[in-house]
């Protein structure tokens, strides 16, 4: 009960796990992003989907770029 607690009155601070391509979540869409976030305070996983040409797609892919080199 304690811990559900502490996740709903958490103020998130989500970093950035990892992320991949995907065929979205039915599998039927075209090639997208799904990204993994997690809180830093209270570990709750967060899913997110941007949308294609959105500026978090475009940060997502400058960012693996930089990490490879």
């Amino acid at each position: 009960m304690k811990n559900f607690l502490k996740r709903i009155f958490c103020n998130h601070e989500y970093i950035l796990i990892r992320w991949h391509w995907t065929h979205g979540i039915n599998g039927n869409e075209p090639r997208m992003i799904e990204a993994e976030f997690k809180c830093r305070k209270c570990n709750k996983v967060h899913y997110v989907y941007p949308n294609r040409g959105s500026e978090l797609e475009e940060l997502l892919i400058k960012y693996q770029k930089e990490k490879q080199q």
